[in-house]
């Protein structure tokens, strides 16, 4: 499968079988066929916002310009008033297709990123990497407290 149609279809980028989106607005978190991580991380999808405004300027023009062609009795001021409600209900498509375009453009210029594999086990508190203040300037130590909370809850019930 190509690409575009992968976009089209609305499918994983790097295997293109799995569907990107479970339900209407509603995304998976890793590609259901190749484990794929679609939530890359916080932020990620800001670029997806600038592709759906390129998509909707024009599409909102093109209602604009139809409205004025077949009713030209409307003023400019209500014709683009009309067209923006008319464009509504055309926007959870334009979200899940800028989306799924953003995952392609990120998996063609950053590969070596998209070739994640869904991790074996949830981290535990041993594994867990360390917090960092929001700053990022200062490490924040582990909560001692709570590892030393976590051990005797697992010695409590292996003995009980």
């Amino acid at each position: 499968m190509n690409y575009l149609a992968s976009v089209a279809h609305q499918r994983c980028p790097r295997c293109h079988r799995g569907f990107v989106y479970r339900r209407t607005l509603k995304m998976n978190n890793r590609c259901p066929a190749c484990g794929m991580a679609f939530n890359r991380e916080p932020g990620f999808f800001s670029g997806a916002s600038m592709i759906g405004m390129c998509i909707s300027f024009p599409a909102t023009l093109f209602i604009l310009w139809l409205l004025l062609l077949l009713v030209p009795t409307l003023s400019l001021m209500g014709a683009t008033a009309l067209a923006f409600v008319l464009y509504l209900p055309l926007l959870p498509i334009t979200l899940r297709l800028s989306r799924v375009l953003w995952l392609e453009i990120g998996r063609v210029f950053s590969p070596e990123g998209f070739n994640d594999a869904p991790p074996d086990d949830p981290p535990t508190l041993d594994t867990a990497p360390v917090p960092t203040d929001p700053t990022g300037l200062h490490a924040i130590e582990p909560l001692e407290q709570e590892r030393e909370a976590a051990h005797e809850n697992e010695h409590l019930h292996v003995s009980a």
